[in-house]
């Protein structure tokens, strides 16, 4: 017959309250801390995500004006000729 594990955890001493609350208070300043690196990289990228976007639109726009140079560039070639 298999013997059963008896349940240690009931005999293990209970952790003295002042021992807890310092390791609560450590572990809140721990979590407080990442929250705001968590609110840091967010602004970071949100203003990363705003460039971007300026970037892309900023090459559209090059883009669009290079075509338009381009068509006019043809059109005076044409009547050159």
């Amino acid at each position: 017959m298999k013997k059963t594990k008896k349940n240690t955890a009931s005999k293990k001493k209970s952790i003295d309250s002042a021992a807890m609350e310092k390791r609560l208070a450590e572990a809140t300043q721990a979590v407080e801390l990442s929250r705001a690196d968590v609110q840091v990289a967010k602004e970071k990228a949100r203003q990363a995500r705003k460039i971007l976007r300026n970037a892309k639109a900023g090459a559209k726009k090059a883009r669009k004006a290079l075509k338009v140079i381009r068509k006019v560039a043809r059109k005076t070639t044409a009547k050159k000729a």
